[in-house]
């Protein structure tokens, strides 16, 4: 049914445990063809301190297009903008302000900063602009063409041009030259390179790999229900980055199984922050809470008969708060369709 709903263009996000994931790439291989799987991304929560042999914690998002081969014939590109920037631009301009014009020096406790991260910490993806200029964080970058061009062979100040050619025309060599960046080793049989500079850079593909402790979503719930009422519920930031990442103006984002709606609170995050106008659709079976489980027993307990209530009521109280942060917000809103038994009349065949 999913694959029949997707536009051409669209794609189907599934999050599972390490328990089925293998199942279910075989499903959705038959489903959707192998050529049509794009990634399996591994979101990595909080470690299981208590377990006995690893410390697991890790969930996975397998993603499949309806046709992939189309995203690449239209130049499809997902891009969301990178993490932990602010602090690497933070330090950056206190080292400038410590160590005024003596980039060397600053450049060396930018690198000594990183290296003191935690590896979860998302500013060290970007270790690798670790120097400063004047003009900002950068890392020398390779000039080459990534294919061969016989325009862009050409002589540039004494330095042979790599196999494929310059990655630039002459005329744009000549105004990065003007800028400054461009690198000239001594020795005019090593390459030139150039300056790449993160604030030009803050955009990519989302990662494969993320970190993103589930604690701090279950917490946020409970505090806007005032109660425990759902186990587990997705973390609305990671839904909203990629939604932003892979979903334009006007997309429809279908959820077949809400939960506790995260989803659709995570499009109304999104949607003021890169000005889009995204539209949801959360399904949920109005299927009884666990009264085995202690949020089963709380959502009961709060007056939650199905988890469809808990979905709508989560709903109900992220417009309301959203709104209540943002005053200029538009009007935050849903519908609710409830599905009923057919009025069509199945005929028996006149012969069996």
């Amino acid at each position: 049914l999913a694959r029949h709903l997707l536009r051409r263009d669209g794609v189907i996000l599934v999050s599972i445990d390490n328990n089925e994931v293998h199942h279910l790439r075989l499903l959705l291989d038959a489903v959707f063809g192998a050529e049509n799987f794009v990634d399996m991304m591994t979101w990595r929560g909080a470690r299981k301190g208590d377990a006995k042999l690893t410390g697991g914690g890790q969930d996975y998002v397998l993603v499949y297009a309806r046709d992939r081969s189309y995203l690449k014939s239209n130049d499809i590109r997902w891009r969301e903008r990178k993490e932990g920037l602010e602090p690497i631009y933070a330090k950056a301009a206190d080292l400038r302000k410590k160590h005024g014009g003596d980039f060397d020096t600053a450049s060396k406790e930018l690198r000594d900063w990183y290296k003191s991260l935690a590896d979860e910490d998302p500013s060290k993806a970007h270790a690798h602009y670790n120097r400063i200029d004047d003009k900002g964080i950068w890392f020398s970058d390779n000039i080459s063409s990534p294919n061969y061009r016989e325009n862009l062979i050409y002589d540039w100040k004494g330095y042979s041009p790599p196999a494929n050619g310059w990655r630039y025309e002459r005329a744009t060599m000549e105004r990065l030259d003007a800028e400054g960046r461009l690198i000239y080793p001594e020795d005019k049989t090593k390459r030139v390179q150039i300056k790449s500079y993160l604030h030009m850079r803050e955009e990519w593909a989302p990662a494969s790999v993320f970190y993103r402790d589930r604690r701090a979503a279950s917490s946020n719930l409970d505090s806007l229900m005032g109660a425990k009422v759902f186990d587990d519920p997705k973390s609305t930031d990671v839904l909203a980055r990629l939604f932003h990442a892979i979903t334009d103006d006007g997309d429809l984002i279908l959820d077949f199984f809400a939960g506790s709606g995260s989803t659709g609170h995570a499009v109304w995050e999104q949607n003021p922050k890169d000005g889009k106008t995204r539209h949801w659709i959360l399904v949920q079976v109005p299927e009884k809470p666990d009264a085995s489980e202690a949020s089963g027993k709380n959502a009961l307990a709060a007056g939650y008969e199905t988890i469809f209530e808990v979905t709508a009521e989560r709903l109900r109280r992220a417009a309301a708060s959203l709104q209540r942060e943002t005053l200029d917000a538009p009007q935050l809103g849903f519908r609710i369709f409830r599905t009923r038994p057919t009025n069509l009349v199945i005929e028996k065949p006149l012969f069996a």
